[in-house]
């Protein structure tokens, strides 16, 4: 394994690092540690009234995202990750942790985000932490073994605690993987043609491993798994003139033929959905701080699915596209797409729909792919510990 650029949460320089001293490196590492959309990191840690604070840097969120569902789930792991590692410690006098509310205010997380974990689960998980990763690889077509999926599921919704907030479905068959795979790569190239995501998309891509140095966030193109040849022949799209010409030609249909190859070569596709107060049509009436709880426990329940998976030796790589697409339908009613591609998604997800009744009535909060590959040669960077950090007046800091 390979790791080049700033350093990994297992390669701080401890000693080096600034850290506020109510902080312990342990919560550090495992919130530094939690996946965020594109790899964007937007993490602001502070202390506030003996209390620790999680913020989100607004000049790192990304501009394509809903009312900040993936910035959200991002959170939401990394609430996960502390609350694991805090259980695994069996750390019962630690300082409580606030996160920004939809005014701004600090607040206690929802209580779902943390639901009792025995110390054994906490234990198993933590180890887990510093080792789950993405995986872009081409997957071994054998469908995972169903005790195996059941645990993954069962990790999501707590044992059951959670069944009423969260649920997870799979597809197995192979005819239902390709039909996904179709969805997956039509929502995929849509974000190769408007200029606000193709601008937001090549923002986050690190082409030269001296970019992914200074920068230690974004994505690495050595992660992608492309074939030969297909970084560069990307590289040479950055510009938007460039790629309207290039979908103007029908190219932004071979830009998402990996998307749709990476599905076919998987093992299983899961779907997480969130039990959402009112159906999907009406997505638009839910109130901002209801949205934000939502998408909140399905990403701590996501993370808790996916450290269950590295325990497993399941590999998994996020399918954001669909659930992207289909929120911007339904909570900002189309805002930002043409009527014709509006029309698109909606039929996309009919097909979606009539693949997996049974979660009518709930809203994908992601899609992944899983199953047995190789381990990746390189993983995305982390930022420093103290790169994070946000310093009040009154802290003291320890080096």
């Amino acid at each position: 394994m390979k790791h080049e650029g700033a350093s990994s949460v297992s390669g701080v320089d401890v000693e080096a690092a600034c850290v506020p001293a109510v902080w312990s490196r342990r919560e550090l590492d495992a919130i530094l540690a939690a996946p965020t959309p594109d790899n964007n990191q937007p993490w602001l840690l502070e202390t506030r009234n003996s209390a620790l604070a999680i913020r989100l840097d607004r000049s790192r969120l990304l501009p394509s995202d809903v009312d900040g569902m993936f910035d959200l789930i991002g959170l939401g792991a990394a609430l996960a990750n502390v609350h694991i590692v805090r259980g695994q410690a069996n750390d019962t006098d630690a300082l409580p942790v606030l996160i920004e509310n939809a005014d701004g205010e600090l607040v206690e997380p929802p209580r779902d985000v943390w639901p009792p974990l025995s110390p054994d689960v906490c234990r198993e998980l933590a180890t887990e932490v510093p080792r789950r990763h993405t995986n872009r690889r081409p997957y071994a077509r054998r469908v995972p073994r169903r005790v195996d999926l059941d645990a993954l599921a069962g990790a999501a919704v707590a044992d059951g605690a959670l069944e009423h907030r969260c649920r997870v479905a799979w597809l197995t068959e192979r005819s239902a993987i390709g039909k996904f795979a179709g969805l997956v790569a039509r929502c995929d190239r849509l974000r190769f043609e408007y200029p606000a995501f193709h601008a937001e998309l090549f923002k986050q891509l690190r082409f030269r491993p001296s970019e992914v140095q200074q920068c230690g966030d974004g994505l690495d193109v050595r992660t992608l798994e492309l074939p030969p040849g297909a970084a560069t022949f990307l590289r040479c799209l950055r510009s938007w003139s460039v790629m309207r010409i290039f979908k103007r030609l029908g190219g932004t249909r071979l830009m998402a033929l990996p998307s749709r190859w990476s599905v076919l070569r998987s093992g299983a596709v899961g779907l997480l959905a969130m039990r959402v107060s009112v159906g999907d049509a009406d997505l638009s009436s839910v109130s901002l701080e209801q949205w934000r709880e939502h998408c909140l426990v399905a990403g701590a329940a996501l993370q808790r699915l996916w450290l269950k998976a590295s325990q497993l030796g399941v590999a998994i790589q996020p399918l954001g596209s669909l659930p992207l697409f289909f929120a911007r339908i339904h909570r900002l009613r189309g805002e930002g797409l043409t009527a014709r591609d509006q029309k698109t998604v909606q039929r996309l997800e009919e097909e979606y729909r009539r693949m997996v009744p049974e979660l009518s009535g709930w809203t994908l909060a992601m899609a992944f792919r899983i199953g047995y590959a190789k381990p990746p040669q390189y993983r995305s960077p982390r930022r420093g510990r103290d790169a994070a950090i946000t310093l009040s007046e009154t802290q003291r800091v320890s080096r």
